[in-house]
């Protein structure tokens, strides 16, 4: 499992207009619980998720993100403070629930570099499209492997700079790679071929 340093340092080198409507939201740490990444996914244009996600070829649909737990509530005056009482279910978004989602997000980005490390994984990809479809998103992004997680961060960097610019994702995907495998240090595939796209229907 990637480390969260490596999740925040990605979520970091993200362009995000600095206008005040903009409507950026950024979800880390403790903050990036269930509830608040379900209701940040109601206004978002695009959508990205570095947190750790694993395809579950046997189980499509409880492939799961995961995410923080809640906040613990606060002690009363004068008692201890409260055992946590987490369950999965708070901390886990199954791809069964996104059907319940109501997304406006166009693209969802999916970065975590082992969401296809369990056998037989691209069988789940499409049921994981079809649910994200359902809740409204048009474009799906996967990660089929990790490597050098700077080269990676420039691939998000440029694909959200370009679609920021206008271009479609299919587009944003393809000149961010573009930009990377021009480089000495991003000229093999392993660095900048490892995105899947699933668009459409």
């Amino acid at each position: 499992m990637r480390s969260p340093e490596a999740a925040t340092v990605e979520a970091a080198a993200i362009p995000v207009r600095k206008a005040e409507n903009s409507g950026a939201i950024v979800l880390t740490g403790a903050a990036a619980t269930k509830a608040a990444a379900i209701a940040a996914a109601g206004n978002a244009d695009a959508l990205h998720i570095a947190a750790p996600f694993r395809v579950n070829s046997a189980s499509p649909l409880f492939s799961r993100i995961l995410l923080s737990a809640p906040p613990l509530p606060a002690p009363v005056d004068g008692q201890a403070a409260p055992e946590p009482a987490t369950t999965a279910r708070e901390t886990q978004l199954d791809a069964r629930e996104v059907f319940n989602l109501t997304s406006s997000a166009r693209v969802v980005m999916l970065s975590d570099p082992s969401t296809l490390s369990m056998r037989d994984a691209s069988r789940g990809i499409t049921p994981i499209h079809w649910a994200w479809r359902a809740a409204g998103a048009q474009t799906l992004i996967m990660k089929r492997w990790g490597g050098r997680e700077d080269l990676a961060n420039q691939v998000v960097a440029g694909f959200y700079q370009h679609l920021h610019d206008g271009l479609t994702p299919v587009q944003a995907l393809e000149a961010a790679r573009s930009a990377v495998r021009k480089t000495e240090a991003g000229r093999a595939p392993a660095v900048w071929a490892g995105w899947i796209v699933i668009n459409g229907r």
